[in-house]
């Protein structure tokens, strides 16, 4: 964890599709001030039209941007994020896309099956391989080494969706965040368990996302041993909050 100055900084959350960012990103804009918050776009010649007074005025940035957004805003800046299994996440997009008729790829989508969509390389920002390493790594190189430096030197907490309360836990703890109110969204209906999907389709999706695999392991990894750390005290905290939130969910 890094100190509770963080909670001064600009709060960049770089939330990368099908992770359980819109959950997160709503209850974050309720910490703040409707103009402090601004939706970033995913083309940077958006960024730069606006005015200096505005990007000063920020204090939550959101949005599907990739690593290095914080250079076209003159604060000092940290980031969240969160990752999500590979596989889960892969077969999440592609339901996701099914299930929304007004989803840009849908009609491209709706008439191929899950290997038919494993097997093409058509639809970037939702399924490109390792698209969770391109995002941390931003303008640079894919590389497995630039997205560890980029977590360690620049990201307060890196969530696990499938620890999502406890990486909520670890976000309102570092920021000061207060008056939960926490309410699953986007979450899809229509997908089968990963455990329902055949082993040579599970197989050719880690194949295609290898970086990925290994980061989100390193990212887990990192979570696994800022929770092993925790008094014990700070531990009942947390599961007293994870209850509290799955109360709220349902």
């Amino acid at each position: 964890m890094i100190s509770t100055n963080e909670s001064d900084k600009l709060l960049l959350f770089m939330h990368i599709p099908k992770t359980g960012g819109q959950t997160l990103r709503g209850f974050i804009k309720k910490q703040y001030n409707f103009n402090e918050t601004y939706r970033c776009p995913f083309m940077e010649e958006k960024i730069v039209e606006l005015s200096k007074d505005f990007r000063n005025s920020l204090k939550f940035i959101y949005g599907h941007f990739l690593f290095g957004t914080h250079e076209h805003f003159p604060k000092k800046f940290t980031y969240i994020s969160f990752m999500r299994d590979p596989v889960d996440r892969f077969i999440s997009a592609y339901y996701h896309i099914l299930r929304h008729p007004t989803n840009r790829l849908h009609e491209r989508v709706k008439s191929l099956s899950l290997e038919e969509f494993i097997d093409s390389d058509d639809f970037n920002l939702q399924t490109e391989p390792n698209i969770q390493t391109r995002f941390f790594c931003g303008k640079d190189p894919m590389s497995l080494e630039i997205a560890k430096k980029n977590i360690s030197e620049h990201f307060s907490v890196v969530g696990i969706t499938e620890l999502f309360g406890e990486s909520l836990f670890f976000m309102k703890k570092l920021f000061g965040w207060n008056n939960i109110d926490y309410e699953k969204r986007n979450v899809g209906t229509n997908r089968p368990k990963k455990m329902k999907i055949s082993k040579e389709l599970i197989a050719k999706i880690k194949l295609k996302n290898q970086i990925d695999m290994e980061l989100y392991q390193f990212a887990r990894k990192k979570l696994e041993e800022q929770i092993n750390a925790l008094d014990p005290q700070t531990k009942r905290e947390m599961e007293i909050f994870k209850k509290d939130i799955v109360s709220n969910d349902g």
